[in-house]
């Protein structure tokens, strides 16, 4: 059955990303597999990826909470600036387990730059109002993505409890000209 599962993950990455459908479909056959195999921990950011992929919104964050308490700490020490929200909504943390996830597969790594750039731009256009519920924090109750007016922009907000924003930025991953 794992072999089988492999399988259809190798199939569907040898294919260019072009819908949202295939991101959809690659992570919740990686899902199955982790959960088959006992790997669900080893690589808990993919497994948070597929169960946040599959669901209109989602409040188990244990994967991304460390990630998510420092974003908390700085904007509660008043920092404008959040490098670590750019690491979250880069996925940089997600392709770094994704690629070791392959490798341990001997699945070929089809993650280039220009792939990489479709199956991000897809994966977030699945987030987009899918957002992520928060509790035990101090403030943040909530992480989500919107799309923007502008083709190709998307917009990332943390909401309070009360469901104020208290962070929001627009960010695009429009290939460099």
């Amino acid at each position: 059955m794992e072999e089988e599962i492999i399988t259809k993950i190798k199939l569907e990455l040898k294919k260019p990303i072009e819908a949202e459908r295939q991101v959809v479909y690659i992570l919740i056959e990686i899902g199955k597999f982790l959960k088959k195999t006992g790997k669900k921990d080893e690589f808990s950011l993919l497994n948070f990826y597929r169960n946040w992929v599959s669901h209109d919104e989602i409040d188990h964050t244990s994967a991304v909470d460390p990630l998510l308490k420092e974003i908390e700490q700085k904007i509660l020490n008043g920092e404008d600036e959040l490098d670590s929200v750019w690491s979250m909504i880069n996925f940089c943390s997600f392709r770094i387990e994704m690629e070791k996830f392959l490798v341990e597969n001997d699945c070929q790594n089809p993650f280039n730059e220009g792939y990489w750039f479709n199956f991000r731009r897809f994966l977030i256009k699945i987030l987009i109002d899918c957002p992520l519920k928060l509790s035990g924090y101090k403030r943040i109750g909530e992480f989500r993505f919107k799309k923007s007016l502008r083709e190709g922009v998307f917009v990332f907000i943390l909401k309070d409890k009360d469901g104020k924003d208290l962070y929001k930025k627009s960010f695009s991953f429009l290939p460099d000209r």
